[in-house]
């Protein structure tokens, strides 16, 4: 309802009852915010706590938005969402993580990445044995690269972090940032500050700045010493 008048999402004009709005096609509807939300649920508005979405399957409302029971809309209600397959999961910040990880977000210090394999949480972002991106709450992550001092490999093999430069026990040089580590195998890690290009070419995170590799394939700076794509350590130039 506006000033007395209902208007749907088809913008046609129908008369305001108090929170009950008649649209011009003669269906009921409720009115939220000025918007009027008929019985066809052309509107997915929210009327109190509960809303009707475009397919015309009740929900709930989060923040003005509405999430139905088929999960048509993934936002949260209280601790419990429903994600776009349907399938019931936990909210973290308003955002769905369902049970088979479609959405890689976190409840509490555990994350479903996004293929359905449960983490653990590092800063703001999760990665499982599988390398693939999740998100995360808490303070612990034990993803194939680095925690704390201890280094993991891509190969899934724990070796040792010396400063910050990381050495893998199957001899592979990668670059450990406190929880954060880019191997040279250059599997995707998390970010600190700008952004690099490893020795593969695939872009990656940095660790202090940029280095060129007298190869010519820019890699990670970590101090003064760099990593060319032959495993070999180069000398860092100012770019």
């Amino acid at each position: 309802c506006l000033s007395g008048i209902c208007m749907n999402v088809g913008c046609i004009k129908g008369d305001c009852f108090r929170s009950v709005c008649m649209n011009s096609d003669g269906i009921r509807g409720d009115c939220l915010s000025s918007v009027c939300m008929n019985s066809s649920c052309i509107r997915g508005d929210c009327l109190s706590s509960v809303c009707m979405n475009s397919d015309g399957i009740r929900g709930f409302c989060l923040s003005g938005v509405c999430m139905n029971s088929d999960g048509i809309r993934g936002d949260c209600l209280s601790s419990v969402c429903m994600n776009s397959d349907g399938i019931r999961g936990f909210c973290l910040s308003g955002v769905c993580m369902n049970s088979d990880g479609i959405r890689g977000d976190c409840l509490s210090s555990v994350c479903m990445n996004s293929d359905g394999i449960r983490g653990d949480c590092l800063s703001s972002v999760c990665m499982n044995s599988g390398c693939i991106k999740g998100d995360c709450l808490s303070s612990v992550c034990m993803n194939s690269y680095c925690l704390s001092s201890v280094c993991m490999n891509s190969d899934g093999i724990r070796g040792d972090c010396l400063s910050s430069v990381c050495m893998n026990s199957d001899g592979i040089r990668g670059d450990c940032l406190s929880s954060v580590c880019m191997n040279s195998s250059c599997i995707r890690g998390d970010c600190l500050s700008s952004v690099c290009m490893n020795s593969d070419g695939i872009r990656g995170d940095c660790l202090s700045s940029v280095c060129m590799n007298r190869d010519g394939i820019r890699g990670d700076c970590l101090s003064s010493v760099c990593m060319s794509s032959d495993g070999i350590r180069g000398d860092c130039v100012c770019m």
